[in-house]
């Protein structure tokens, strides 16, 4: 395996690329790729973040999920996690990402916080489509 990572990254760096990945035995959850272009008003960052490796095996037993975006804040946020992950510094404020174990719990404790604020007072159970 990490023959097949060092041929590969040094494909990718030979177009100007940096492939980063995670050689520890820990299992990787998510998939984050960010790209700079040069375009006609100036420079632009793309980001895509999955959830899985997209393997035709494992995709007739669960769903990968993709995003795809050009969205300032979620370059911002890729760019803090590159950041990390390659050692220069842990990201202070992330944006619209969450990165486990650091915040995912409390950021999605305030989430559902937030859901059950939004819902207008009920009697009874909430609400669940069951039958």
């Amino acid at each position: 395996m990490k023959s097949r990572i060092c041929s590969g990254r040094a494909r990718w760096n030979a177009l100007a690329c940096r492939l980063f990945t995670d050689l520890s035995n820990g299992k990787t959850h998510a998939k984050i790729s960010m790209v700079v272009r040069k375009e006609q008003e100036g420079y632009r960052t793309y980001c895509h973040f999955g959830t899985g490796n997209y393997h035709p095996i494992t995709a007739k037993i669960y769903t990968d999920l993709s995003f795809f975006t050009a969205d300032p804040r979620a370059a911002r946020d890729a760019a803090q996690l590159f950041n990390y992950i390659t050692g220069y510094v842990e990201p202070k404020a992330l944006e619209l990402i969450s990165m486990s174990p650091r915040d995912m719990r409390n950021d999605l404790m305030g989430l559902i916080d937030q859901e059950i604020a939004n819902c207008p007072r009920r009697q009874g159970p909430a609400w669940s489509g069951r039958r």
